[in-house]
């Protein structure tokens, strides 16, 4: 039983770790958010993408 216990612990401490590096990832400058905005910015055409 012990065995068990141990297993789910390193499992969860895992998970945790996994999760906590991957959440981490959210936060900050969003650069590729930034440079589709600046892209589609720049696109030339009906006006319809620069009047928005």
């Amino acid at each position: 039983m012990k065995g068990k216990t141990l297993i789910n612990r390193i499992v969860a401490a895992i998970v945790v770790g996994s999760f906590l590096t991957v959440a981490t990832a959210c936060y900050g400058p969003f650069n590729l958010t930034g440079n589709v905005y600046h892209w589609n910015s720049n696109i030339k055409g009906s006006g319809e993408v620069n009047e928005k």
